[in-house]
């Protein structure tokens, strides 16, 4: 690799910082203290944005480029744990940080963290090669990363330092509530949480580790993020569980200890041990009880909404049940992709989890007196749909291919819009009204999905 400063210099072209600005920021959602929504933004960019484009450019090359304070985002992970905070850029300052995170991904041959299903798919396989198992959960590992040691990391590859002053000042740039800008300090621990430099800046703090750990033949090495898992043999689980813990601490990084209930465990795979969502055995892969209750508490949310609602909107309070319950069960078509609960657990060989929960949809219905002449997505259906031969999503909901009428239809009936402002919108408009409501409803969703929640 070289330096990688005439890769940045590439990237912060005019011509590249306005694809970036179009084709990446544009999709984003939250707002800064700019109080710039980035879906707001108009193709082809205005003249506005333009300036700042050539602003950006200028400060970049110059490397004297300032981040205005993020805005703190508390996203809530259930009753028992601390919210997640997220920091939340300007959208001048999105361009900035996402042009330093693909120099970053030139310089250190970065992929990204790998996915979890292809994760798990690897782990399933190798599980029945090892009798030990050793589970390590990183204690706050995006706020405990050292500053120092991160600046070193960053060296090995990236040895331009005018880019790692950049980088360095994304990180340490202040976080602060909503229109507060008072008494404001630079972090001096951790990355920011929520911007597109956290992950690769949290895959190459870890880089060496990870290579010293992959290359031994006599266990096998899996990390997502800051689950680390290791499949070996039993008599040496407790010894590399030591040793790992201890080159982590070189790191100062804690991990939680073992413990009745602890995430950390070391054990023989044959009792059994939880994963990226998943419980691993020998012979079978299932869905995680934590997961399974955490879908069973979203149907029943969805149903016991639909019976409070009142009578005022009845179809549209059942339009939108059987949205909620089909995007549950089958998940999305979204952007050329399939998302979904069973997109993200299709790599379960045990279907009891699917089964269970198609006969508790159908029990909620029965219960909450939904008319029977209501359809509604099937889990295990949508399973087989995945592993058929032909991979047939034909049975996945596909708002891709939805006409402006049936667009129309899901914002008054779903979303409960009034229908006279509705017929006034716009083609490009309407589209884009129903990629927010369905960028809405998978992000809620997918917040259940992500190991580390």
């Amino acid at each position: 690799m070289s330096s990688g400063y005439a890769e940045f210099r590439r990237l912060t072209s005019i011509v590249r910082l306005k694809d970036t600005l179009a084709q990446d920021i544009t999709h984003g959602s939250g707002v800064g203290l700019d109080g710039i929504h980035p879906g707001t933004i108009r193709i082809p960019l205005p003249d506005y944005w333009v300036k700042e484009i050539r602003f950006v450019s200028q400060h970049l090359r110059k490397g004297d480029y300032k981040l205005t304070p993020y805005r703190e985002m508390l996203v809530l992970r259930g009753r028992s744990k601390f919210p997640r905070p997220l920091c939340i850029p300007t959208v001048r300052d999105r361009i900035a940080i996402k042009t330093l995170t693909r120099t970053l991904t030139y310089t250190h041959g970065l992929a990204g963290p790998p996915i979890a299903q292809r994760l798990t798919g690897r782990v399933a396989g190798a599980v029945r090669q090892w009798d030990g198992c050793v589970r390590l959960d990183i204690e706050n590992y995006f706020g405990s990363i050292s500053h120092d040691l991160l600046e070193v990391a960053l060296g090995r590859e990236l040895h331009s330092p005018r880019v790692r002053e950049l980088i360095m000042r994304a990180v340490r740039n202040p976080v602060v509530p909503f229109e507060m800008r008072d008494d404001l300090v630079e972090a001096s621990i951790g990355i920011p949480q929520g911007i597109s430099l956290s992950s690769a800046l949290a895959e190459i703090y870890l880089q060496e580790l990870d290579a010293r750990w992959k290359s031994s033949p006599n266990f096998a090495y899996f990390r997502y993020v800051d689950d680390i898992l290791l499949l070996c043999p039993v008599s040496d689980a407790h010894t590399l569980h030591a040793r790992l813990v201890d080159e982590l601490a070189a790191l100062r990084l804690k991990t939680h200890p073992l413990a009745t209930g602890s995430k950390s465990w070391v054990g023989p795979t044959a009792e059994g041990f939880d994963y990226l969502g998943y419980r691993f055995l020998p012979t079978s892969v299932s869905v995680g009880d934590i997961a399974v209750r955490r879908i069973e508490h979203r149907l029943a949310r969805a149903f016991s909404e639909y019976s409070t609602g009142g009578n005022a909107r009845a179809g549209t309070a059942l339009s939108r049940l059987q949205w909620r319950v089909n995007v549950l069960a089958a998940g999305t078509v979204f952007r050329g992709e399939h998302r979904g609960w069973v997109r993200f657990y299709s790599r379960a060989t045990s279907l009891s989890s699917f089964h269970h929960l198609d006969h508790l949809v159908q029990s909620l219905a029965k219960r909450h007196r939904v008319p029977i002449t209501t359809k509604f997505k099937k889990f295990v259906r949508t399973y087989y749909s995945i592993h058929s031969l032909a991979g047939s999503l034909s049975y996945i909901p596909n708002p891709d291919l939805w006409t402006e009428n049936q667009m129309r239809q899901h914002l008054v009936s779903v979303e409960g819009w009034d229908q006279a402002r509705v017929a006034t919108i716009g083609a490009l408009s309407l589209r884009a009204s129903v990629v927010r409501a369905l960028s809405r409803d998978l992000a809620d969703l997918e917040r259940d999905l992500d190991p580390r929640s």
